[in-house]
């Protein structure tokens, strides 16, 4: 009867455990949406990062390339002091 009840208290201790390593606050399922959120999160970065440099490069790009700004500025709508511009409406 005692080992029953000892091996009773086991078992009913081992699925306790498992239930809290697997469910708990700190458990299996908690830290693999956490691994998912850390690849979202790492990929997001990546993303900004080369956004980033390219934004740079194309900063640099502006400030060493004076036709590359005018082009931009013209792509913008601006115009330089004394330059005509020509508007065409399109036919239907």
């Amino acid at each position: 009867m005692r080992k029953k009840k000892f091996l009773g208290l086991f078992l009913a201790f081992v699925l306790v455990m498992t239930l809290v390593t697997v469910f708990g606050e700190s458990g299996l399922l908690h830290v693999f949406r956490l691994k998912r959120e850390l690849e979202k999160l790492t990929e997001i970065n990546q993303s900004i990062r080369l956004e980033n440099e390219a934004l740079r490069e194309e900063i640099t790009y502006l400030r060493n390339h004076e036709g590359y700004l005018e082009q931009q500025a013209h792509r913008q709508g601006l115009v330089k002091e004394g330059e005509i511009v020509f508007q065409f409406r399109e036919e239907d």
